[in-house]
C-alpha cells in the first residue's frame, strides 16, 4: 500500500471517529485531497505551508456531511473548528467589564438564563412586565434580533440552552414545561414534565437544562434529586438521581460526559457527577470561594472552548462573583468580582467573537449585558 492510502485510511479513521460518524458515509475526495497535501510538505514543516490547504479540505469535508446526511442536523451543535487563534494554555479573565450595552428587550422585567453556540448566536430567556415567559435572540453586541412569548405565567424561572445551530432547549418552572425553541422560524413546541414522565412526582419543578447535541439528549433539572434526560422529540429517555450530597439542580452544564450540577440554595455547593444511571457519582466538588469572607452560593456555570469551567457565585445582597476552575478536579484558578453593585448578574455563557472568545453576563432587573475577556 502507497503512502497516500495509508494516510487517506488514517484521515478517514481519525475523522469519522472526531465527527462520530461512520467512515463509510463519508465520500473519499476530501481525504485525498487532505492527504496530497500533506505528503506535498516532504516533512518540511518550517513554513507551515500546508495548513491552508488542510483547513480547505476540512472545510469541504463539513460540507459534505451537511450535503449528503441531511439527517444529521443535530452534528451541528458539535464545535468542529479550524485552527483556532484561542489560547491553548492558560486562559485569563480581563481585569474589569470590557463592555457594558443596554439590552433592549421589549417590556423586559427580568432576566433568568443566557446560551449562545459556536456561530456566535446569543439567546436570553425572562419574564415581561406582565408577568409572561420570553425569549430574546441577540448578537454578541446586545442588539435584539428576535423576541417571542413562551409558555408559562407568573414567578417563572426560565433557563435556556443550545442543541444544535438553530433549536434551542427551554425549560419553565410555571407549569413545568420542557419545549424546543426554533431560532429560523420562531416555532416553538413544548410539553409538561408530567405529561413525558411517567410517576412524576406532583411537586416536582423544572429549574435547569442542558444539552448533549452529539446524542440529540435535553438534560434537566429541578427541584429534586431527580435529572430527566429527553430527545429533540421530546420524548423520555431516562431518569438519573443526583447523589444525596445535592438536593436539587438549579443549573446544570455538560462537561466530558459529566454533569456540572449548582445547587444554590439548599446546600449552596457545586459539584460534578457522573452520568450514570440509575445512580450518578461525584467526581469532584468545586471549592468555594472564600473572596471578601462573603459565605457565597453557586448560580451559574459554563465552559469555554479550552475546556475551562467558570461559574457565577452570588452572595445574598448584592454582590457576584466570576470564579475560573480548572480543567479536571474543581480547583480555582481566577476570581473576579464585578466591580458595580448595581448589576445583579444571574447567568454566564462564553462565546466566540471576531475579537476572541468572551464571557457575557446578563443582569437581572437592570437589563444590561457585562462582557469580559478570555486572554
Amino acid at each position: 500500500m502507497g503512502s497516500r492510502a495509508k494516510l487517506t485510511g488514517t484521515l478517514r479513521t481519525l475523522i469519522s471517529w472526531h465527527l462520530q460518524v461512520p467512515s463509510r458515509t463519508l465520500m473519499s475526495s476530501t481525504y485525498n485531497a487532505t492527504a496530497d497535501c500533506i505528503l506535498a510538505a516532504q516533512n518540511d514543516w518550517t513554513d507551515v505551508r500546508c495548513i491552508t490547504d488542510v483547513c480547505k479540505a476540512v472545510d469541504l469535508l463539513r460540507e459534505e456531511v451537511k450535503r449528503d446526511s441531511p439527517g444529521m442536523e443535530n452534528l451541528s451543535g458539535v464545535k468542529i473548528r479550524g485552527l483556532s487563534a484561542g489560547v491553548i494554555g492558560k486562559v485569563g479573565i480581563s481585569e474589569d467589564v470590557e463592555s457594558t450595552v443596554d439590552l433592549h428587550i421589549r417590556e423586559a422585567m427580568y432576566i433568568t438564563d443566557i446560551t449562545s453556540n459556536e456561530d456566535g448566536t446569543v439567546a436570553i430567556t425572562g419574564r415581561t412586565s406582565a408577568c409572561q415567559t420570553y425569549i430574546a435572540v441577540i448578537t454578541t453586541g446586545g442588539s435584539l434580533q428576535q423576541q417571542n412569548i413562551l409558555p408559562g405565567t407568573g414567578w417563572n424561572r426560565v433557563k435556556c440552552s443550545f442543541l444544535s445551530q438553530y433549536l434551542i432547549a427551554v425549560v419553565a418552572s410555571g407549569g413545568n414545561q420542557i419545549g424546543i425553541y426554533n431560532i429560523r422560524d420562531q416555532s416553538q413546541r413544548f410539553v409538561r414534565l408530567t405529561d413525558v414522565i411517567m410517576n412524576c412526582p406532583t411537586n416536582q419543578r423544572v429549574y435547569s437544562v442542558t444539552t448533549d447535541p452529539v446524542n440529540d439528549h435535553i438534560i434537566v433539572g429541578g427541584k429534586s434529586r431527580d435529572v430527566y434526560v429527553l430527545n429533540s422529540k421530546l420524548e423520555h429517555v431516562k431518569t438519573m438521581k443526583l447523589p444525596d450530597v445535592i438536593k436539587r439542580a438549579d443549573d446544570i452544564a455538560l462537561y466530558k460526559g459529566n454533569l456540572l450540577v449548582c445547587d444554590s440554595f439548599r446546600t449552596c455547593r457545586a459539584f460534578a457527577v457522573t452520568m450514570k444511571q440509575p445512580a450518578s457519582e461525584v467526581k469532584y466538588e468545586f471549592t468555594k470561594p472564600t473572596h471578601g469572607g462573603a459565605d457565597w452560593y453557586p448560580c451559574s456555570v459554563c465552559t469555554d472552548q479550552n475546556g475551562y469551567i467558570y461559574m457565577v457565585w452570588k452572595r445574598i445582597v448584592d454582590r457576584s462573583l466570576i470564579v475560573q476552575y480548572t480543567k479536571d478536579g474543581g480547583q480555582i484558578e481566577l476570581e473576579r468580582e464585578v466591580q458595580d453593585r448595581t448589576h445583579d448578574v444571574i447567568a454566564i455563557t462564553a462565546v466566540q467573537t471576531k475579537q476572541g472568545e468572551k464571557l457575557l453576563l446578563p443582569t437581572r432587573g437592570t437589563n444590561k449585558l457585562l462582557t469580559y475577556g478570555l486572554t
